[in-house]
């Protein structure tokens, strides 16, 4: 059995898996550390061949098959159990919803659609959007051209911490697809490697910041003729509003419950701090 420790804020998760190439994937992928002491919530990814899992049996007249993906849920413990090792977005995506809904359940936490860059002074700049509004984009763009680091892509946890709000990410790739690359391949020089598996692009360790002081926010979103991203100056009702909208109820079949007051709170502060 393979494993990996990670550290959100406070919370420390072990990842397991029983798969050699999910484990390479995830370690390069997840900023593990050394400290495996006082685990708060164990999460595994088991494989099993299709032969074995998919063996059906007959019992009294009736066939019997198993079905995957399957999710068992023990006190502090999430299992998922796959029968391909080809659909590495659904182990991300298990291992991101096992995170936040722990994280949740602890309160103070909110999880944002959204990508953050840091720059050299720790200020965090914060893009959020649905879908293609190119929030990875301007990652790469600050990544390749501005010196910036990567903290996050697509998904962000946000807390609040002295009095500032603190973005931090769970791994270190960058969703873009062939035609974005071709764009942006331009301005990749020599000292900035990037490893590609399939159109997922994995930020080396001198290119990548656990968390940052987010100090500026920006809402892109892409024109119709897909050659621009515009910025629209926001007051704070319509900040609220797109705050709103981006944040993340629910991941991969799980829903999340978030406490309104910690919430219009942390909207007052992200709304001075943009």
């Amino acid at each position: 059995m393979f494993s990996l420790h990670v550290k959100v804020h406070n919370t420390k998760f072990r990842i397991l898996t029983n798969s050699q190439y999910v484990y390479r994937i995830l370690k390069m992928e997840l900023y593990a550390i050394e400290d495996s002491m006082n685990v708060e919530k164990e999460i595994e990814i088991k494989y099993i061949p299709a032969e074995l899992l998919y063996e059906k049996y007959i019992d009294g007249g009736v066939i019997h098959t198993y079905h995957e993906p399957i999710f068992i849920d023990e006190k502090g413990k999430a299992t998922m159990i796959i029968s391909s090792l080809t659909d590495i977005y659904s182990i991300r995506a298990f291992i991101t919803r096992e995170m936040l809904g722990y994280l949740y359940s602890l309160g103070n936490y909110l999880a944002l659609h959204s990508s953050v860059i840091v720059d050299e002074n720790n200020r965090g700049v914060l893009f959020s959007g649905e879908k293609n509004a190119g929030k990875s984009s301007m990652s790469f763009l600050g990544i390749l051209y501005a010196n910036f680091k990567l903290v996050s892509d697509d998904i962000t946890i946000l807390y609040l911490e002295n009095n500032s709000i603190i973005a931090e990410g769970i791994f270190k790739g960058i969703n873009a697809d062939e035609k974005t690359i071709n764009i942006l391949k331009t301005g990749i020089s020599n000292t900035v490697k990037l490893q590609t598996i399939k159109e997922r692009y994995i930020v080396r360790d001198m290119f990548y910041q656990k968390k940052a002081y987010v100090r500026l926010v920006y809402f892109p979103s892409v024109t119709r003729n897909e050659k621009s991203v515009c910025y629209r100056k926001a007051t704070k009702k319509t900040f609220s509003d797109k705050f709103r909208e981006n944040l993340i109820y629910s991941f991969f079949g799980k829903k999340f419950e978030i406490d309104s007051y910690f919430l219009q709170d942390f909207m007052d502060m992200m709304f001075i701090e943009a």
